[in-house]
């Protein structure tokens, strides 16, 4: 198993992962210096000689004053490095450099010579090497980083090796919980993370995740040492189980492609070598560039990566041509790397902290084994391709090469190395993502819960009875720990669903796994939807009804804002915006990279689309030239695009999903992705249907676009669909939707009609594809026309001199609420079919059987609203429906120190609803609330009376004093406060109850997550049996009993049907048993007419100097609030002035005020302020 084995044409794989010895021993930017040239904001050094063990091997040489080459001899050291590493590669010709491998010779003579006193342990050239040549390094390494070639040449052991990365992130989850790492503090989860790339991919990428979370020096060389034992004995057990695997009979194939390799890569002109360097430093250059412009910190490497994987899917041909000149420049700079690697190693370090990080790796790598070997029997895949992916995985291309080659496998040689290759590219993102995202939150959370059980133990109560915290706190642990597999569990499982849409358009995909997975999952049951349904439909309704549980179980623990404040720190860069313009709003980084790497799905899929296309174009008429048909390929495969944005489509606007809250995100807030997605989906579905046109046109086949085909896709029903589509989105842009809302309203309502119809155009295989988006949302949007059937229990109007109207509901004591929720509410005797939504302003703790929303008259709509309830005589009675209320899942505004809220006009409503939250707040003991800025720009002074309502009609329990608030309070049209007479009186209207309305109650009760978990599966597996019956019973005979072929489209009318009928039965069922219990209820409350009183209690007048105070939080409102006549808000200079390390700053109100702020936030002048904007893009 030697590297030698290895073929002349991949020589970087020496440098990759040079040996079973070798893999993970790549410090990262842990390998500098105190004079490093580390200008660069993504290479932080760290200090070698300022370790504490130091002094430990200074007695090694206690006779030496330094070591024989001094840092400051730079030439010395230069040489000392490329020696090293021609010595380790001339050692690769003997016997015992074969067994162990250049790198790894490399790397111990480098350490044997600075522990004797040889070279230093730190200077100057090796921060060279680590900021700038092995930067360098990394795009030479990855030239023939072709993805569709990995995907096309590996076959099913790319699935095995897929499955061994599986495994391994599961190792390193179960290591991490069991092997205790607490010498290390917080190099545990680094070096952790740094490992479990290095088991997905190689020695660069332990280099890169290491260089950008920081692993210190020791931590390195100790991790070295630890991992070279491992994957020794490793790979032993791995022939070991191979012993009784026979060798392949050679076959030419793949000598053939050995050869010509070699051939290419047996000569190396000085242009194509030129070239490659320069290619790789305009590659660092442009990583550089990007991650010192978005200020990523330790992104270079990472992004280095993402760009050469691109390059080189994209460009393969041209990378190709480089490959064997970049792949001897890597092996030369690998091997003074490994140099480097060895000299800035101390043995006493390794020895003081090495036993944990071996023990952590030998869980790792056991617990990878048994669950590659127990997953692939599962999927029934061969011994033989499960070994040598798991190879591939320890050990990374060269070790996988050697194996295959050692053990006779001649056909899996270079797949094997593809494989390795793959890992490579991806092993470094996977790394950074679970360690920051998993490893690092299991770290400071297992450090929180000892400082705990430490406080706990000391105090006096524990003195008395110690044995009262450890119950409570191991109760704790256990319940944290089944979060973390629980959230683990939802991020395999979609990032598997991600995969498979990934795979979908390759060759290996159509070619190899299709074949496979049609003959195992196709039944007469299902047909040829068994394959579809169970790898793009099962796995999003198992989260969304995993999720349900889940959630069910955190609402039970209550929303503990205390619980988010670590990960909403480590997300803080991630939520700053980046981006700000009219089209996409304000941008945040991570949506950024999410839209990015979307996008980037969509490229990859349309390349492989028409790749495989075009190798096997299909003539669809005789005398057809070449590029027509090759017009028409482009045009089919637009379409497919198109379906796979429509499988994202429905997520966000799915309001009652228990998929968005999984992910932080509520359906108010993720409406833009749906806008998003829609556009998108539309531009190529406008292209699909145009290049059909033009594609009939050209070969004079315009008939067929009235062809409605009984055995294949209907034309006919998909130029209907894009007619439709056409229609929602000429009325879906910003300018018609906000001054026509109504048309949009109601031209949306034809998606019914675009979706029968585009079902029906693409059939039942690619509409079970996006199946969950649509069964998820049908369910919700069922369940809100239940709730919207029954009329609500309207209390009082407040009618505002702003013409502003605050109406309050009665609503159950069991339905909870957070802060900026927003409730749909329609009036039937303004328009039956429109519904309109508006923020909620109660608070669902001071007020638990109160509901109340605030609606400023900006529309039609709402001015014909505030007409019926200002007009006099006063109406006693008004009927009203409501949906909701939806909102986010935890008060997280309450976890900064202060809170800056910028509103304009109505867009004060979700910070009245906030502040009410901080008040109830206050008054628990021991619990701390943010300090409150609130600055309001209304137009006139009668929008000052939107500031009344702060306090409920009902009036506060708590004195708002014993809060901080300041409240700046801008009049942009006003130069001085109007004469009082000329203002309206506040009046209030109270309604009389009747006994057909009901408090505004969950559609499905106090537990309705687990409701809808009940809803989601029952249906699911109605409709999985009635389309197994109709398939079985019905067609299958059609098909199999004679030559007829059951209709086409009538298949799409089935798949259609069977859902909305299951969904009807299960949430019907669910919806009449709950609405008959709570009718039990209720007639144990008998209903009191009040009669409206002849003063209302909010009776005052706007603006009075003079009006009487009724109440103290009146008066401290009034004394909180500073008015400013004729003047705007200089925004830049408040943001900045504002102390405190921790300032979220909440905006609602007009774009252009949104868009100020977030600029303002993202500016780079203030690290302090965390922005978020609240918006209604209704």
């Amino acid at each position: 198993m030697s590297s030698s084995s290895l073929p002349s044409p991949f020589p970087l794989l020496n440098a990759i992962s040079p040996s079973p010895l070798l893999r993970p021993l790549l410090p990262p930017s842990s390998i500098s210096h105190r004079n490093s040239y580390s200008n660069c904001s993504t290479c932080k050094p760290l200090i070698f000689h300022a370790n504490q063990n130091r002094h430990r091997f200074v007695k090694v040489r206690s006779q030496l004053s330094g070591p024989i080459i001094s840092p400051e001899d730079h030439w010395g050291t230069w040489t000392a490095l490329f020696a090293t590493g021609a010595f380790g590669l001339w050692s690769e010709k003997t016997k015992i450099g074969s067994m162990v491998s250049a790198a790894l010779v490399s790397i111990l003579v480098g350490m044997a010579a600075s522990n004797l006193g040889i070279i230093p342990y730190d200077a100057p050239a090796y921060s060279i090497v680590m900021e700038f040549l092995l930067p360098i390094t990394l795009p030479l390494l990855l030239f023939r980083a072709d993805m569709r070639q990995v995907m096309q040449s590996t076959g099913t052991l790319l699935l095995a090796f897929l499955l061994g990365s599986v495994a391994t992130i599961a190792g390193t989850l179960v290591a991490f919980l069991v092997v205790p790492m607490r010498s290390l503090g917080q190099d545990s989860w680094k070096i952790a993370a740094a490992l479990m790339g290095s088991y997905i991919g190689g020695a660069v990428n332990y280099v890169a995740i290491s260089k950008a979370l920081g692993v210190s020096p020791s931590v390195l060389a100790a991790g070295i040492a630890a991992d070279n034992v491992i994957c020794a004995l490793y790979f032993m057990i791995l022939f070991a189980l191979a012993s009784k695997i026979p060798p392949e009979t050679p076959k030419l194939t793949n000598d053939v492609a050995l050869n010509m390799e070699s051939d290419s890569g047996s000569k190396l002109p000085v242009l194509q070598t030129a070239t490659a360097l320069a290619v790789s430093f305009v590659i660092c250059l442009s990583a550089t560039y990007l991650t010192k412009l978005f200020g990523i910190q330790g992104g270079t490497l990472p992004s280095i990566t993402a760009i050469v994987v691109v390059l080189a899917t994209a460009l393969p041909m041209y990378f190709g041509y480089l490959a064997p000149a970049g792949d001897t420049i890597a092996v030369v700079l690998m091997q003074v790397f490994f140099a480097v690697v060895g000299a800035s190693g101390s043995i006493w370090n390794v020895i003081n902290t090495a036993p944990s990080i071996f023990m952590f790796a030998l869980v790792q790598v056991m617990v990878h084994l048994a669950v590659i070997l127990g997953l692939g029997k599962l999927f029934r895949l061969d011994l033989k391709l499960l070994l040598l992916a798991s190879n591939a995985n320890i050990g990374g291309p060269t070790t996988a090469c050697g194996m295959a080659t050692a053990k006779g496998w001649s056909s899996l040689v270079v797949p094997g190395i593809l494989a390795g290759i793959f890992g490579i590219s991806i092993a470094t993102f996977l790394g950074i993502g679970f360690g920051v995202m998993v490893l690092r939150h299991m770290s400071l959370s297992g450090h929180r819960r000892k400082l705990e059980l430490y406080l706990m133990m000391d105090s006096d109560l524990v003195r008395e009875s110690p044995a009262i915290a450890t119950p409570s706190y191991e109760g704790k642990k256990k319940k944290k720990s089944r979060h973390t597999v629980t959230r683990m569990m939802f991020l395999v499982v979609f990032l598997g669903w991600l995969m498979v849409w990934v795979l979908l358009p390759t060759k290996v995909y159509k070619q190899q796994w299709t074949p496979k997975l049609n003959s195992k999952l196709n039944s007469t049951y299902f047909g040829e939807q068994g394959t579809n349904l169970l790898l793009f439909t099962f796995p999003m309704m198992l989260i969304a009804a995993v999720g349900c549980v889940y959630l069910h179980f955190q609402k039970k623990k209550g929303n503990s804002f205390s619980r988010s404040i670590s990960a909403s720190h480590r997300l803080a860069f991630w939520k700053k915006p980046v981006l700000v313009m009219a089209p996409l709003g304000i941008v945040s980084a991570m949506e950024l990279v999410f839209a990015a790497m979307f996008i980037m799905l969509l490229i990859w899929s349309l390349a492989n689309y028409l790749y495989v296309s075009f190798g096997h174009l299909h003539m669809h008429k005789q005398g057809e030239k070449v590029w027509e048909a090759k017009f028409r390929s482009v045009s089919l495969r637009l379409g497919y695009i198109g379906n796979l944005c429509w499988a994202f489509l429905f997520f966000p606007v799915t309001r009652g999903s228990s998929i968005l809250p999984l992910v932080g995100l509520t359906s108010e807030s993720s409406i833009k992705y749906h806008i998003w997605l829609g556009h998108l989906s539309m531009v190529l579905f406008a292209a699909h249907s145009i290049g059909f046109v033009i594609y009939w046109a050209m070969t004079n086949q315009m008939a067929e676009m009235l062809e409605w085909s009984k055995t294949y896709v209907s034309n006919v029903a998909g130029e209907i669909a894009f007619l439709f589509a056409l229609i929602m989105w000429a009325t879906s842009f910003p300018r018609v939707r906000r001054k026509m809302f109504e048309v949009f309203f109601y031209t949306h309502h034809i998606y019914t009609l675009y979706i029968f119809f585009y079902v029906l155009h693409v059939g039942t295989a690619y509409f079970c594809m996006i199946l969950p988006g649509i069964f998820l949302f049908i369910i919700d949007r069922y369940l809100r026309f239940l709730q919207s059937r029954q009329r609500a229990r309207l209390v009082s109007a407040r009618i505002l001199p702003s013409e502003a109207v605050e109406l309050t509901f009665s609503k159950s004591l069991g339905l909870t609420y957070n802060p900026t929720s927003i409730l749909f509410v329609n009036v039937p005797s303004i328009s039956k079919l429109q519904w309109h939504p508006f923020t909620v302003t109660s608070n669902c703790n001071s007020e638990p059987d109160k509901l109340s929303i605030v609606i400023k008259t900006e529309g039609s709509w709402s001015q014909k609203l505030y007409n019926k309830l200002s007009s006099l005589p006063a109406v006693d009675r008004f009927d009203v429906s409501v949906e909701g209320p939806y909102g986010p899942t935890s008060s997280h505004f309450l976890r900064h120190e202060s809170l800056v809220m910028v509103s304009g006009g109505s867009g004060v409503a979700p910070f009245i609803s906030i502040i009410r939250e901080i008040i109830f707040q206050s008054t628990k003991p021991n619990c701390k609330v943010p300090g409150i800025l609130l600055i309001c720009a209304f137009k006139n002074s009668a929008d000052l009376t939107m500031l009344d309502l702060l306090l409920p009609v009902s009036g506060m329990t708590s004195d708002i004093s014993q809060i901080q608030l300041q409240i700046e309070a801008y009049i942009t049209r006003e130069k001085e406060q109007p004469a009082t007479d000329t203002q309206k009186l506040l009046r209030t209207i109270w309604f009389k109850p009747n006994t057909s309305d009901a408090p505004i109650s969950a559609a499905l009760g106090p537990n309705s997550w687990l409701w809808l978990c009940a809803i989601i599966i029952s249906s699911f597996i109605m409709f999985l049996l009635f389309l197994g019956i109709l398939t079985r019973y019905y067609i299958y005979p059609i098909e199999h009993g004679s030559d007829e072929i059951y209709h086409f489209s009538f298949r799409c009318l089935w798949d259609m049907f069977f859902p909305c009928a299951a969904i009807f039965l299960a949430a019907s069922g669910v919806f009449l048993w709950h609405k008959k219990q709570a009718t039990m209820e209720g007639k144990q409350i008998q209903n009191m007419e009040v009669p409206t009183p002849v003063a209302s209690p909010g009776l005052w007048l706007c603006g009075s100097t003079d009006r009487e105070l009724e109440s103290l939080p009146h008066q401290s409102l009034v004394e909180a609030t500073k008015v400013h006549f004729g003047a705007r808000p200089d925004l830049k200079k408040i943001l900045f002035d504002c102390k405190g390390s921790d300032v979220g700053v909440l905006v609602c109100g007009p774009r252009k005020m949104r868009h100020e702020v977030a600029r303002i936030c993202s500016s780079g002048l203030a690290d302090n302020l965390h922005f978020e904007s609240i918006s209604f893009n209704w």
